[in-house]
């Protein structure tokens, strides 16, 4: 204490520094005008006010008196001006403001009593106590409002002011952050790692403090404890409980049972009594019990059920009442407990630890809950971000549901995530099995075996998953948020991050947007939403306008030469030169077409996903999200981009507008007349470039440049007219073929 520190001070006479009896003067004053400020100044502090001015007046006679040096200089200051003299002003009624303190009667002071060790002992359990009691809630208060923000965003969905992809961005956003506030918590305090030692901690039951001391054992390890007297409840677990207790807090057999006698009579919901205090997570204010808590219990229960490889089944009414969205809606999330346990995670479970599956990228940000259940599963703990996603889910489902009259239900949103599952699969499967006159490059028909693959088990796995009813399949899957996840993924990397390379697979993309743009400059064609739309997206990229994109004459075929990996200074004489080595060719027939061609390979630069959109980045975590305060993001910043984007063009599909844009290309090549190729090449290389088909792609896109060409040389060129004509054609098609979501 400090006061015992000023004695010590005091009695070996130890010199005291001016400046700290100074400071220690300021600190006195300033606590004495902020207790004269209130009405009724609170105990504690003026006795520490009290402590503070007796240890002044027992270490004054300790301050050194500094001598002032003789060799410091005399100044004369007769003659010496004050510049600032004239702003000076003069405060008459100084003393009324800051008035002198009282005098104070050292000898009345009656200092404090040092206190014991034990004493000593427990002030510090209980200040470890209350400091790790306010981390906790300071956790609990940052859940519930992200809470709030996930009920804030699906009503917003329910009434038709948001989309579903972003309604669900902002979901998954709210979990992965508990995940990472959660991981904080544990840090800090290795033994807060679910939701039962944090209703522990923050209840009133009066516990900690009487076993810790009494058993001389860490905190920690009497929270574990009395979350271990849950068990206990159970008869045929007792014993084994009471075992387990011995070990942790080094006591007899009978000691370990009256530890559990006394703390088993904590109801384990009552633990908790300071998460009630809550806006979000608890939605019945005429409960008692805090939903969240409630929904832990079962969640825990649940684990004793689980047999790897069986199928849970469940009766009707055993965890609550059974819901019926045709019939009735649910009033409250309680309502939905037994939707959660016997409908949703019984298919979930068993699905999860299907080795067969597969993942493809960025499935686990897009659509957390999957990765949630098999931890769950696996590791036989409720974590805080499961119990978090499971009561999102349950928030998803009473925000939307109601009857069929309505435009947005539940099952109006699983039929809509179904349609755009089929949608986009219908789109791969089209490009792969007819990818129209043109050849598909084997990086094509890999990616497209895998992508098909992958979302034709996940539609087969949303609507018929063998060995559950109809009801469970489209309640596991196809709820709210889960089917929101379905169409973020099949939206996000399917519709986007496939498709930009679907788009330009064979160079298509580059062909179209570059002739669009040449044939819009120079007045040749009206304007095309879509072309327009993409044209401005891919300045943001790096694979279809490389160096600029031109908006004057004369740059239009060398920007296509530049976006096809030519140097810009090597763009205009490319074909001089490669005339000019054929003419320098003295080999034979024969020679020509057994040779091993020797190519300068183009570096081709690649558009990502990442490069066109922030909501793909923002849902992917590559980029910090906007912050409204030093610690939770903005997700209103997340909302708004993500319906922006959709509305602009997350809706389309941008693998189908690359097989539109093959025919695009098949129909310019015939309008040119072009049908001719190059002298074959050698088929010695497995190498694919080195295969007629990708001859013939390359000699056709030489073709099509000659109406770059004109662009820049001969605006008035009828084969522009021709192009234009194509192009305007798909217009309607380009807005109505490529949406992911049915119109």
């Amino acid at each position: 204490m400090i006061w015992a520190a000023a004695i010590k001070v005091a009695d070996k006479a130890m010199p005291v520094p001016a400046s700290i009896m100074r400071q220690l003067t300021r600190s006195i004053r300033l606590r004495w005008l902020a207790s004269e400020a209130v009405a009724a100044p609170d105990e504690g502090h003026v006795h520490f006010l009290d402590l503070l001015r007796a240890i002044k007046a027992k270490l004054e006679p300790l301050v050194e008196v500094r001598q002032p040096s003789t060799a410091a200089p005399v100044v004369d200051a007769t003659n010496l001006s004050n510049t600032f003299g004239a702003l000076s002003v003069e405060d008459d009624e100084d003393d009324t403001d800051a008035p002198d303190m009282p005098a104070f009667d050292v000898a009345a002071f009656v200092p404090p009593v040092e206190p014991t060790r034990a004493e000593a002992t427990r002030a510090k359990l209980l200040a470890r106590i209350e400091a790790e009691k306010f981390r906790a809630w300071c956790f609990v208060s940052d859940m519930d409002e992200l809470m709030g923000e996930v009920k804030a965003v699906w009503r917003a969905f329910k009434q038709g002011d948001t989309t579903l992809v972003a309604a669900t961005a902002v979901t998954n956003a709210c979990v992965k952050l508990v995940g990472t506030l959660s991981s904080e918590l544990q840090v800090e305090h290795p033994y807060l790692k679910s939701l039962d030692e944090i209703a522990v901690l923050l209840g009133d039951h009066g516990m900690l403090e009487p076993v810790t001391l009494q058993y001389n054992v860490p905190l920690e390890r009497v929270v574990e404890v009395i979350v271990l007297s849950r068990r206990a409840a159970v008869p045929r677990k007792y014993d084994d409980t009471c075992r387990v207790v011995m070990q942790k807090l080094k006591v007899s057999f009978s000691e370990a049972d009256s530890v559990l006698q006394s703390v088993m009579r904590i109801d384990v919901v009552n633990r908790g009594s300071a998460l009630f205090y809550t806006n979000h997570l608890d939605e019945d204010e005429d409960d008692a019990n805090d939903d969240l808590l409630d929904l832990h219990l079962l969640l825990v229960g649940l684990l004793d059920a689980i047999q790897p490889g069986t199928r849970l089944i469940c009766r009707d009414g055993f965890f609550g009442p059974t819901w019926d969205e045709a019939v009735a809606s649910a009033p409250t999330r309680k309502a939905l407990f037994q939707t959660l346990m016997a409908d949703v995670l019984p298919p979930l479970l068993h699905q999860v630890l299907d080795e067969r599956a597969f993942k493809i990228d960025h499935q686990d940000d897009f659509m957390p809950f999957h990765k949630l259940v098999k931890e769950y599963e696996t590791t036989q703990v409720v974590t805080l971000p499961f119990v978090f996603a499971a009561q999102c889910l349950l928030e998803s489902i009473l925000a939307v549901q109601g009857p069929s009259s309505e435009t947005v239900t539940v099952a109006s949103v699983g039929a809509y995530a179904t349609d755009v599952m089929r949608r986009v699969l219908q789109h791969l499967l089209t490009f792969k099995t007819k990818p129209g006159e043109l050849y598909s490059p084997p990086h094509t028909t890999r990616n497209l075996d895998i992508t098909t693959a992958w979302l034709g088990n996940t539609l087969r796995i949303a609507t018929t998953y063998p060995g559950f009813s109809e009801k469970e399949v489209a309640r596991a899957w196809l709820n709210p948020w889960m089917a929101g996840q379905h169409v973020l993924m099949t939206t996000m990397t399917l519709g986007l991050d496939t498709g930009i390379y679907l788009l330009d697979d064979i160079g298509q993309g580059r062909l179209v947007l570059h002739l669009y743009n040449a044939l819009r400059c120079r007045d040749r064609i009206a304007h095309i939403p879509v072309l327009e739309m993409l044209a401005d997206l891919f300045e943001q990229g790096k694979s279809v306008w490389a160096g600029s994109r031109p908006n004057a004459p004369g740059g239009f075929l060398k920007a296509h030469l530049i976006a096809w990996g030519y140097e810009a200074k090597d763009a205009p004489v490319v074909d001089a030169r490669t005339a000019h080595r054929d003419s320098k060719d003295r080999r034979s027939k024969f020679q020509k077409a057994h040779a091993k061609m020797q190519r300068k390979g183009r570096t081709l630069n690649v558009t990502e996903p990442e490069h066109l959109s922030r909501a793909y980045r923002l849902a992917t975590y590559m980029e910090a999200p906007a912050m409204r305060n030093e610690k939770l993001p903005a997700m209103h910043d997340l909302r708004r981009t993500m319906d922006a984007e959709w509305a602009h063009y997350l809706h389309l599909d941008f693998g189908a507008i690359g097989l539109l844009f093959r025919e695009i290309w098949s129909k310019l090549v015939h309008a040119l007349g072009f049908s001719g190729v190059g002298p074959q090449f050698p088929q010695f290389d497995p190498d694919w470039r080195e295969t007629q088909e990708n001859n013939q792609i390359h000699n056709e896109n030489l073709c099509l440049q000659t109406l770059l060409f004109q662009c820049d040389e001969v605006p008035e060129s009828p084969k522009l007219a021709v192009a234009a004509e194509i192009l305007a054609s798909y217009a309607t098609r380009l807005e109505t073929d490529a949406l992911v979501a049915p119109a």
